[in-house]
């Protein structure tokens, strides 16, 4: 053989070896391949597991989350919204609506002297009227520098039942047999006062002028004449049968209304009572929803995304009703402040007169 023809043959031996150790390659490869194992079911179920963390049973408050993140594990979600749980502040104790005088303070403050009677029972000529006394009384004052009182109807009707009354029932007092008094008259006519005053005479007085200065001459009379505190007056005069005799009746109410000092403002009382019942309104619904959400708090499922947004949601509409009630508790402390503030003011005026 040639030295051609041997080249020729040692370059085909050395091919074909390379061809075969590349095709042992890939047959150890595609041996390794399929040495391996494919996971089990088993395993499969262990490796999801493994993505959600177990969650611990709530021994705290319920939840209420105000913002979550949307994209992270669902124990991160979880802890983050417990975090953020808003609790509803306690009841705040709001300060107790205050009255305004009451009605010890209005009894301590009727002036009420003794009746008085004429000395001269026979005059010659004897004649009272309403006009008249209140005349009288009025120049009584404006001689001691004091403002003139204000007539009013509805003290001239409860000194009107007040002198038929004692000609009915045949007494001369303050007080008549079924304990009615000048500031049950009052009221009964529908007159509100602070402080009331009575003066009553009996006889056949000759004229008003007489009449008012037998008044004056009384001390307790003449106190309730020249009462400062008093802005308006009631009076009723008759003749009549008393004891078998013919004679007058005499009568005055004197009074200090309540509108002489500044009234608490009553759309503020009511704005504090509406706001007491959506207060007690808004507690129910935040208790309700609390439990709700405790209910509902998320544990581990196939239904557990669409369980945290149901959840998320749930909490942060207890959030925004924790501020709402939050601030009308403010909001009514601030009106019961400024309600009782009104009525101390009214409760000076009227017991410093």
């Amino acid at each position: 053989m040639s030295r051609l023809s041997l080249f020729a043959v040692l370059i085909i031996i050395a091919v074909a070896g390379s061809v075969l150790f590349f095709q042992n390659d890939l047959v150890g490869i595609y041996s390794g391949l399929l040495s391996r194992s494919s996971p089990t079911e088993t395993q499969l179920d262990e490796q999801i597991t493994n993505l959600i963390p177990e969650t611990e049973e709530q021994t705290s408050a319920p939840p209420s989350p105000i913002e979550t993140q949307a994209d992270g594990q669902a124990a991160d979600l979880i802890q983050e919204i417990e975090e953020q749980i808003s609790t509803p502040l306690p009841l705040i104790e709001i300060p107790q609506v205050e009255t305004r005088v009451d009605e010890q303070t209005v009894e301590e403050q009727i002036s009420a002297p003794l009746p008085l009677r004429a000395e001269e029972e026979e005059a010659l000529y004897s004649l009272l009227t309403q006009q008249g006394v209140i005349q009288w009384t009025n120049i009584q004052r404006e001689q001691y520098g004091l403002l003139p009182m204000r007539e009013n109807p509805k003290l001239n009707a409860s000194a009107q039942e007040k002198m038929q009354d004692m000609f009915e029932e045949q007494y001369f007092a303050h007080i008549s047999p079924s304990g009615v008094e000048a500031k049950d008259l009052a009221k009964i006519f529908g007159y509100e006062f602070i402080t009331v005053g009575e003066n009553l005479a009996l006889g056949n007085f000759q004229s008003d002028q007489i009449l008012v200065q037998a008044w004056m001459d009384s001390p307790g009379h003449r106190a309730n004449i020249l009462g400062v505190k008093y802005q308006e007056i009631g009076v009723a005069v008759g003749r009549g049968i008393f004891n078998g005799q013919p004679t007058w009746l005499a009568v005055q109410h004197f009074a200090l209304p309540f509108s002489a000092c500044s009234q608490p403002d009553k759309t503020l009382l009511a704005k504090i009572e509406e706001n007491q019942t959506q207060t007690e309104e808004l507690l129910a619904t935040l208790t309700a929803l609390r439990t709700e959400i405790q209910v509902i708090r998320p544990r581990r499922g196939p239904a557990y995304n669409q369980n945290i947004e149901t959840y998320r949601q749930k909490v942060e509409e207890y959030n925004i009703l924790v501020s709402q009630y939050n601030a009308l508790i403010e909001e009514t402390k601030d009106l019961v402040n400024q309600y009782n503030g009104q009525v101390q003011i009214f409760n000076e005026c009227a017991t410093g007169i």
